[in-house]
C-alpha cells in the first residue's frame, strides 16, 4: 500500500503587471486596447500583449532586414544565404496574422465580425500591418 503525498504549490498572480518589451508595444498595445474598446476583457489582455510585442519586434526586424539586406554574401561576395533576420521577420508576420485575425483587426476579420474600427489619426499601427497583409496577393510567400 503507497502513500501520496499532495502538495499544494501557491501561485502568485501579479494584478496589473503587463511584460513589455519597449515602449513600442506598450503604445501599441492601448492603442489597440482603445480601438477594440469593451471588446476585450481582462482575460484578452496576455495574448494582446503578445501582440503588441510581436509588432515591436517586427518593426526591428524590419529596420534591420533594411539595412542589411534579404540575402547575405560571404566574404567572397557569393550570395550564401536568406538573412536569418528575415526569416524571424515572418515567422512574427505569420503570428502576427493569426492573432490580428482572432480579435478582428484584419479588415476581412473585421467585416465577418462586423466591427468597425475607422481612425482618425493616421499614425502607422499593427492595424495598417493587418490591412496590407490581407490585400497583399504574396500571402503565399509568407
Amino acid at each position: 500500500m503507497s502513500t501520496s503525498k499532495t502538495t499544494t504549490r501557491k501561485t502568485t498572480v501579479r494584478k496589473n503587471q503587463k511584460e513589455f518589451i519597449n515602449a513600442k508595444a506598450k503604445a501599441e498595445f492601448e492603442k489597440i486596447r482603445e480601438n477594440l474598446g469593451d471588446k476585450i476583457t481582462i482575460v484578452d489582455e496576455p495574448i494582446l500583449i503578445i501582440l503588441a510585442n510581436q509588432y515591436a519586434l517586427y518593426l526591428e526586424l524590419q529596420e534591420t532586414v533594411q539595412k542589411e539586406g534579404v540575402v547575405l554574401y560571404n566574404d567572397k561576395g557569393r550570395a550564401s544565404f536568406i538573412n536569418p533576420n528575415q526569416n524571424a521577420l515572418q515567422s512574427i508576420i505569420k503570428n502576427i496574422s493569426s492573432i490580428s485575425k482572432e480579435f478582428g483587426l484584419t479588415l476581412a476579420s473585421r467585416k465577418r465580425q462586423k466591427i468597425n474600427l475607422d481612425r482618425e489619426d493616421k499614425e502607422n499601427s499593427i492595424f495598417d500591418l493587418g490591412n496590407n497583409l490581407t490585400n497583399s496577393d504574396d500571402l503565399e510567400d509568407i
